[in-house]
């Protein structure tokens, strides 16, 4: 990490797949603060303290889970599409098919926090639409809510989680519910960032 870090300082380029590797790499051994480090020498700009990307533009194949990482399981299909000069999280969910969407690892410090975004093309009923959920490593929930209705045009979401001292490692996560919808439940998400509270 020590390694790659001093190379991208150099100006020597390391493909993102190798990056992700080694980030991802340093997650499952535990190294968490070393994995930070290492992916905010590759990522400038990036903060604790919000989440990343929030406009969808990373769309290398190799993400760590500090990345969205999109699913496609159980009924769901997640991918990301071109739109406006921009990308654009396209998301279905088949009849009785759920689970999660998009999921984005987080070490935010203890805090208040705020969920913005823009989601779009959704119509169903509020019990059967997907949910933005923060939650512990544990798998301890610190907070959900269900994406609005929207048109074409999209329509803003808005949640507040509270973050304590012992979960130092939290999941940001899209979810999809079952649902009885004569045929595949759709929607996209515009962009979507996590960030303290003001």
């Amino acid at each position: 990490a020590e390694l790659f870090a001093r190379l991208e300082r150099a100006k020597l380029p390391i493909s993102p797949a190798a990056q992700a590797v080694l980030t991802e790499s340093l997650i499952r051994q535990g190294a968490l603060d070393e994995a930070w480090s290492f992916y905010a020498a590759t990522h400038p700009g990036t903060d604790r303290s919000t989440s990343r990307d929030p406009r969808f533009a990373n769309d290398q194949g190799s993400r760590s889970s500090l990345d969205w990482q999109l699913f496609s399981v159980g009924g769901v299909s997640t991918t990301l599409e071109r739109e406006d000069g921009g990308n654009v999280l396209a998301f279905s969910v088949s009849p009785m098919g759920g689970g999660l969407i998009v999921r984005q690892m987080q070490l935010l410090p203890p805090g208040r926090y705020v969920l913005h975004g823009t989601s779009g093309k959704i119509d169903a009923p509020e019990m059967w639409r997907p949910y933005w959920e923060l939650s512990c490593q544990n798998g301890r929930g610190l907070g959900r809510f269900p994406l609005q209705n929207a048109g074409e045009e999209g329509g803003p979401f808005v949640g507040r989680f509270d973050v304590p001292a012992s979960c130092p490692v939290q999941y940001l996560s899209l979810v999809a519910r079952p649902h009885e919808l004569g045929s595949s439940l759709h929607g996209t998400i515009y962009e979507a960032r996590l960030s303290r509270a003001q």
